[in-house]
Protein backbone atom coordinates (compact mmCIF):
# COMPACT_ATOMS: atom_id res chain seq x y z
CA UNK A 1 0.00 0.00 0.00
CA UNK A 2 1.42 3.27 -0.82
CA UNK A 3 2.30 5.68 1.73
CA UNK A 4 0.36 8.48 0.56
CA UNK A 5 -3.04 6.23 0.42
CA UNK A 6 -2.57 4.92 4.02
CA UNK A 7 -1.91 8.65 5.56
CA UNK A 8 -4.95 9.34 3.89
CA UNK A 9 -6.73 6.09 5.00
CA UNK A 10 -4.95 6.99 9.21
CA UNK A 11 -6.55 10.86 8.64
CA UNK A 12 -9.69 9.55 7.45
CA UNK A 13 -10.46 6.77 10.44
CA UNK A 14 -8.71 8.73 12.87
CA UNK A 15 -11.36 8.87 15.66
CA UNK A 16 -12.16 5.22 15.09
CA UNK A 17 -8.08 4.32 15.43
CA UNK A 18 -7.52 6.33 18.58
CA UNK A 19 -10.68 4.22 20.21
CA UNK A 20 -9.21 1.37 19.13
CA UNK A 21 -5.77 2.57 20.35
CA UNK A 22 -7.41 3.83 23.81
CA UNK A 23 -9.07 0.18 24.24
CA UNK A 24 -6.04 -1.85 23.64
CA UNK A 25 -4.31 0.25 26.34
CA UNK A 26 -6.70 -0.51 28.90
CA UNK A 27 -7.03 -4.42 27.50
CA UNK A 28 -3.01 -4.77 27.78
CA UNK A 29 -3.14 -3.15 31.54
CA UNK A 30 -5.80 -5.76 32.40
CA UNK A 31 -3.64 -8.45 30.81
CA UNK A 32 -0.58 -7.84 31.65
CA UNK A 33 0.89 -11.09 30.01
CA UNK A 34 -0.31 -10.32 26.72
CA UNK A 35 0.51 -7.34 23.69
CA UNK A 36 -2.50 -5.67 22.24
CA UNK A 37 -2.00 -4.19 18.32
CA UNK A 38 -4.40 -2.52 16.65
CA UNK A 39 -3.58 -3.04 12.88
CA UNK A 40 -5.33 -1.06 10.19
CA UNK A 41 -5.95 -2.55 6.95
CA UNK A 42 -6.11 -1.21 3.03
CA UNK A 43 -9.83 -1.40 3.09
CA UNK A 44 -10.34 0.61 6.20
CA UNK A 45 -11.01 -2.25 8.94
CA UNK A 46 -9.84 -1.83 12.15
CA UNK A 47 -8.53 -4.60 14.39
CA UNK A 48 -7.42 -4.83 17.67
CA UNK A 49 -6.02 -8.17 18.85
CA UNK A 50 -3.24 -9.69 21.29
CA UNK A 51 -0.12 -12.14 20.92
CA UNK A 52 0.50 -14.66 22.85
CA UNK A 53 3.25 -17.18 22.14
CA UNK A 54 1.36 -17.30 18.32
CA UNK A 55 -2.22 -17.93 19.82
CA UNK A 56 -4.04 -15.03 18.01
CA UNK A 57 -3.74 -14.33 14.55
CA UNK A 58 -5.27 -11.16 12.55
CA UNK A 59 -6.86 -11.40 9.07
CA UNK A 60 -4.37 -11.53 5.82
CA UNK A 61 -4.30 -8.31 3.86
CA UNK A 62 -2.55 -5.35 3.62
CA UNK A 63 -1.99 -3.84 6.90
CA UNK A 64 -0.15 -1.59 8.90
CA UNK A 65 0.22 -1.98 12.64
CA UNK A 66 -0.62 1.43 14.01
CA UNK A 67 0.95 0.78 17.47
CA UNK A 68 1.01 -1.82 20.22
CA UNK A 69 0.55 -1.81 23.72
CA UNK A 70 2.16 -4.33 26.32
CA UNK A 71 2.13 -3.78 30.19
CA UNK A 72 3.83 -6.89 31.36
CA UNK A 73 6.38 -4.80 34.31
CA UNK A 74 3.36 -2.63 34.97
CA UNK A 75 3.60 -2.34 38.84
CA UNK A 76 0.51 -1.52 40.71
CA UNK A 77 1.40 -2.27 44.28
CA UNK A 78 1.57 1.04 46.35
CA UNK A 79 0.67 3.30 43.81
CA UNK A 80 -2.65 4.12 45.34
CA UNK A 81 -3.21 6.73 48.23
CA UNK A 82 -3.51 5.87 51.16
CA UNK A 83 -6.73 3.61 51.62
CA UNK A 84 -7.29 3.36 47.55
CA UNK A 85 -7.21 -0.60 46.44
CA UNK A 86 -5.18 -1.86 43.59
CA UNK A 87 -8.00 -1.59 41.51
CA UNK A 88 -9.01 1.68 42.10
CA UNK A 89 -5.74 2.99 41.15
CA UNK A 90 -5.85 0.70 38.01
CA UNK A 91 -8.75 2.38 37.09
CA UNK A 92 -7.79 5.73 37.52
CA UNK A 93 -4.24 5.21 35.47
CA UNK A 94 -6.02 3.44 32.56
CA UNK A 95 -8.74 6.68 32.63
CA UNK A 96 -5.60 9.45 33.14
CA UNK A 97 -3.76 8.06 30.60
CA UNK A 98 -5.00 6.04 27.57
CA UNK A 99 -5.90 9.19 25.69
CA UNK A 100 -2.18 10.23 25.75
CA UNK A 101 -0.99 7.22 25.09
CA UNK A 102 -3.17 6.26 22.31
CA UNK A 103 -2.40 9.98 20.60
CA UNK A 104 1.05 9.70 21.05
CA UNK A 105 1.16 6.02 19.58
CA UNK A 106 -0.52 7.74 16.18
CA UNK A 107 1.17 9.94 15.88
CA UNK A 108 4.60 7.98 16.04
CA UNK A 109 3.11 6.18 13.75
CA UNK A 110 2.16 9.50 11.10
CA UNK A 111 5.46 10.52 11.43
CA UNK A 112 7.79 7.48 10.88
CA UNK A 113 5.20 7.28 7.49
CA UNK A 114 6.24 10.80 6.61
CA UNK A 115 10.02 9.89 7.18
CA UNK A 116 9.43 6.50 4.72
CA UNK A 117 7.99 9.11 2.85
CA UNK A 118 10.28 11.42 2.32
CA UNK A 119 13.14 9.16 1.82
Amino acid sequence: MRIAKLLNLIEEKREEILVALENAFCESIDNRHLEFLVQLYADGDIEVWYSNSGSNSYKAGESICIGSFCNTCLETENNGDDGETEEEWIDWYKDFYKTEEAENKLKNCIEMLNMLEEN
